[in-house]
């Protein structure tokens, strides 16, 4: 049997709905999705969008690197028409919008693409979008920039960072409470060093049947994956079910 392990949709599921969409994140739990992995990035005007890319073309009918677009601009475009011609139903969601209308059970790791770091408003902006909502307990803020997560720390001790990449070092010294490492990247040594840290451990970018049974069967704690209805199956076929963040039980060193 399968310890309990968590589902988390990367960009909800990109296979089967427009990515980084509210369909894609409600598809996601609509097929068993515990969590879900989106980006954010900062428009020109201080707003926090749902996007991976710093520029609008490949997902979008939009044109332009995100930062020096306004919000009201990135939000007029349409976010699914390049999604097997699908078009005027998907907007690029903001932040708060993820935070209102998805399921309050649900983690959310937001991850904070790099490029924006050199912004100092978005902190406060983050925080605050998280905390008036109270939901500092499902919320999992992560980076492969480890100026990222110590500025957020910096501003908010209560936030949870999640540290992307293979380094338990550096995970550690950025106060975070899960590491986020490649799914080729993972194996029994890298769980062990994660496991004696107290760290929670989600590897990502694991999509075939092969990598999520070898991932299953080495006791990770969620797996971050296009893959949703594939992991929630194997899971149900083991015996295993989805567990609670422990993290909200574990303290920030």
């Amino acid at each position: 049997m399968v310890d309990a392990v968590r589902v988390i949709g990367h960009r909800g599921v990109p296979r089967l709905e427009p990515e980084n969409t509210l369909a894609s994140f409600r598809r996601a739990v609509d097929l068993g999705a515990d969590g879900l992995e989106l980006d954010l990035r900062i428009t020109r005007d201080g707003r926090f969008v749902v996007l991976h890319d710093a520029t609008l073309g490949r997902t979008t009918s939009g044109r332009g690197w995100v930062h020096l677009r306004a919000a009201a601009y990135v939000r007029q475009v349409d976010a699914g028409a390049w999604f097997r011609g699908r078009s005027g139903t998907d907007r690029v969601p903001l932040l708060e919008e993820v935070l209102d209308e998805l399921p309050p059970h649900l983690l959310l790791n937001l991850e904070i693409k790099a490029g924006i770091m050199g912004v100092h408003r978005w902190r406060s902006r983050l925080s605050r979008a998280v905390v008036v909502r109270g939901a500092e307990h499902r919320v999992l803020i992560s980076s492969f920039s480890a100026q990222v997560l110590r500025s957020i720390r910096w501003l908010n001790p209560e936030l949870r960072l999640a540290s992307l990449g293979e380094s338990v070092e550096r995970a550690l010294a950025v106060g975070a409470v899960a590491l986020h490492p490649r799914a080729a990247a993972t194996d029994a040594t890298l769980v062990a060093q994660a496991r004696a840290a107290g760290l929670l451990i989600h590897p990502w970018d694991a999509n075939e049947r092969t990598e999520l049974e070898r991932l299953l069967a080495l006791g990770v704690d969620g797996i971050i994956t296009d893959e949703v209805r594939l992991l929630r199956t194997l899971l149900e076929a083991s015996g295993g079910a989805s567990a609670p963040l422990r993290a909200t039980e574990r303290h920030q060193k």
